[in-house]
């Protein structure tokens, strides 16, 4: 049960309701277990469609 602490308090820490604190959580998080994030990330946390050829066009990826 307490190996599961860690873990579960850092889950929880992203509920804040405060956007620019979530923000930065996420960015340590990600600098810490050096995660890349793709390209199209903006875009996709600003609820646009991410269809192929939206993305061959606008972020330079090959369609399928």
């Amino acid at each position: 049960m307490d190996g599961r602490r860690a873990i579960t308090s850092l889950v929880s820490s992203l509920l804040v309701p405060n956007d620019e604190m979530r923000d930065a959580l996420l960015n340590l998080l990600f600098t810490i277990f050096k995660i890349k994030l793709p390209t199209w990330k903006d875009a996709f946390l600003d609820g646009k469609r991410l269809t192929g050829e939206t993305r061959a066009h606008t972020y330079g990826i090959a369609p399928r």
